[in-house]
């Protein structure tokens, strides 16, 4: 993404809690390439320092280029749906947050990578299928 282009997330970026915790462990992978493009698009725009975002327990801005949206909603069976919504839960809770408040995105990094609060949120990743390609799993960060 150049800085020509404009933000299509105007001010605020939506993220799941667990997102969070996605982003750091990023690699290129993912379900397609619409989700890679937007994936890496969202994580270039998370760069700047005051990028505001928006925490939530349900389907956000990364969501939106997923295989498994329809129609605005997430159709990936009900029992998946709930592990999802634990995860995102889970990282708010350990990191104090409140759902569908907004946040400085490079100060909740900063919590999320300080090394007393690692080993608590790689746990809650213990169950995710992209940990054993997840940089933020293994700690190569």
């Amino acid at each position: 993404m150049t800085d020509d282009n404009i933000n299509p997330y105007l001010e605020t970026i939506t993220l799941r809690g667990h997102h969070l915790l996605c982003i750091q462990g990023f690699q290129g992978y993912g379900y397609s390439e619409d989700f890679i493009e937007n994936m890496d698009n969202i994580i270039h725009l998370l760069e700047s320092p005051q990028q505001r975002i928006r925490i939530v327990a349900e389907c956000d801005d990364i969501c939106l280029s997923c295989p498994y949206m329809e129609q605005n909603s997430c159709v990936t069976p009900s029992s998946t749906d709930n592990i999802i919504k634990t995860m995102d839960h889970a990282v708010m809770d350990y990191l104090n947050l409140e759902e569908k408040l907004d946040y400085i995105y490079q100060d909740l990094q900063q919590q999320i990578l300080h090394e007393e609060n690692y080993n608590n949120l790689k746990e809650i990743c213990g169950t995710c299928s992209w940990r054993k390609d997840c940089k933020f799993y293994k700690k190569e960060f």
